[in-house]
């Protein structure tokens, strides 16, 4: 029977057995995560890495007075130029590890992150034991631990790793707080969310209050969770720093201004397609098997905690996806915070699987076969998990050979001299251009741009009206094109253009630089 799932089986019933193996996961999960940390950053999300990279540089240069002028300005220039989304505390960070180890090495922003994500381990697997046995549990956090996706977005420099640890312990103390109400456990899941949202504000709200209220109405009610004295504290508690942050940023520094229209855009609701790579983004992260088990193991939870915390996390989940209907469907490391809530959703069909193996494997060779199953099922996911970091490398032309790339990047910026004033058409908006050519500019705008535009209500031009506007209010040096591979096509008609305009003063076999300052 579905409710049975939870019933206690021997397998992993040792409390020292199960210890082993959670260290043992760990471990191995840390390795495999070290691998090829030390290569530039274009394995994930290469614009939210660069971001951060160039943010942290200005950061670590502001206090390095050995360092030249022209470098200092550079970094100060691009820090300057980066938008502000979420409060820098990674980049913040960086630059005073980068003072501590004496050099800018971007491994070790990539390494607290792979931290930040074993720690929400922890806590992810404390979750599971509230749903499931423990062999349940140990399973669950296996998932996490070495889905694909995950060990790549967990190496990565951006606060997404670190947010989804504290969204998991913040979700563990509003369970421990419903299991026990308390002022202090209150306190405790209040100021918990109040970093998870600080982190990355807004991303992880709806999980944190599904799960909250979810809870509380199974327990009270709807109106005994919503008028509750301790609802109106635990909101005010996790919503005021980021509130502050909001104001702040929008009214007084003006570093937030237009960021909610670029990600929030309701219109999107009604078009087909939308839904259509929403789904394909999860199927992509999650992968399409595991998303079954996981919606099978929401059905095969019990009532009671298990069934009112998932749904809460389910509906907080599908709720963000409705309101940051942009991102959703265009990035995937928008899916992440739906990775622990899959691998908690499996916790039921784990446990049905291992009940299952504990009732025909009563022989001792029927257990060594059992064993040896699990144990390839470890090996060819670890295989699985190195073989996504190798592709991460090279599969997207882009990010082919890393180290030719950068030594690219090298020589456009001695091409244009390491200026300051220079349109870029390149990959990732030019940021590992700047990064690794140190120079500066402004990113000439891609068909995926464009098309944000259009849906913003913008108006569309051309080309050559881009340019000029470009012109008037930037006075640019050099327009710079390298050889993007997913924006090929629209860069020839580009290039083409510049060619009949703009003397071609440096070129490579993947890069083309024309003075803007004159014309032929």
């Amino acid at each position: 029977m579905l409710g049975d799932y939870n019933k206690e089986h021997p397998f992993l019933q040792k409390p020292v057995l199960r210890l082993l193996i959670l260290c043992l996961l760990f471990v191995a999960a840390f390795g495999l995560r070290l691998y090829l940390i030390d290569q530039p950053p274009v394995d994930f999300a290469a614009t939210r890495q660069y971001h951060s990279a160039i943010l942290a540089r200005g950061y670590y240069f502001e206090a390095l007075e050995s360092a030249p002028q022209w470098k200092r300005d550079i970094a100060s220039l691009n820090e300057q130029r980066e938008t502000i989304v979420e409060p820098p505390l990674m980049e913040l960070a960086a630059s005073y590890a980068y003072h501590a180890l004496g050099g800018e090495y971007l491994w070790f922003p990539r390494l607290m992150s792979l931290v930040f994500w074993l720690v929400g381990g922890i806590f992810l697997y404390l979750l599971a034991r509230r749903i499931g046995p423990p062999a349940a549990a140990v399973l669950s956090t296996a998932f996490y631990l070495f889905l694909p996706y995950g060990v790549l977005a967990s190496r990565s420099f951006q606060p997404d790793p670190l947010m989804l640890t504290l969204l998991l312990a913040s979700v563990f103390t509003i369970v421990r707080y419903h299991e026990r109400p308390s002022a202090p456990r209150l306190a405790v899941a209040g100021l918990l969310s109040a970093l998870a949202l600080f982190v990355k504000p807004g991303i992880c709200l709806f999980q944190i209050f599904g799960a909250f209220v979810a809870l509380g109405v199974h327990k009270r009610g709807v109106r005994g969770t919503l008028g509750s004295a301790h609802f109106l504290v635990f909101s005010i508690l996790s919503l005021l720093p980021t509130g502050l942050y909001y104001w702040y940023g929008t009214f007084v520094g003006g570093f937030l201004e237009g960021q909610v229209e670029q990600k929030v855009m309701p219109q999107l609701l009604l078009y087909p397609s939308f839904w259509a790579l929403w789904l394909k983004q999860i199927v992509d992260v999650i992968g399409g098997t595991y998303l079954v088990g996981a919606l099978l193991g929401v059905l095969m939870l019990r009532e009671g905690l298990p069934r009112s915390l998932m749904v809460g996390l389910w509906g907080g989940y599908f709720v963000f996806g409705l309101v940051f209907t942009y991102h959703i469907h265009t990035h995937e490391y928008y899916q992440l915070q739906l990775i622990p809530v899959v691998a908690l959703s499996l916790a039921p069909v784990a446990a049905m699987l291992v009940g299952y193996l504990g009732r025909v494997g009563t022989r001792w060779h029927l257990r060594a076969a059992i064993g040896g199953i699990l144990l390839l099922a470890v090996l060819s996911t670890l295989l699985a998990a190195i073989t996504s970091i190798v592709q991460a490398q090279v599969r997207d032309p882009n990010a082919a050979d890393p180290d030719v790339r950068v030594e690219t990047y090298q020589d456009v910026g001695e091409a244009v001299d390491h200026g300051h004033s220079n349109i870029l058409s390149a990959p990732d908006y030019g940021l590992p251009l700047e990064y690794h050519g140190w120079l500066s500019g402004t990113a000439w705008p891609n068909e995926w741009d464009v098309r944000a535009e259009q849906l913003q209500g913008a108006p569309q031009i051309g080309l050559e009206e881009r340019l000029d506007t470009l012109e008037a209010g930037y006075a640019p040096e050099y327009f710079v094109i390298v050889r993007d591979f997913w924006h090929f096509e629209e860069q020839k008609d580009l290039r083409d253009f510049l060619a009949e305009e703009y003397p071609l003063v440096a070129e490579g076999d993947d890069y083309w630089v024309f003075d803007l300052r004159a014309r032929d």
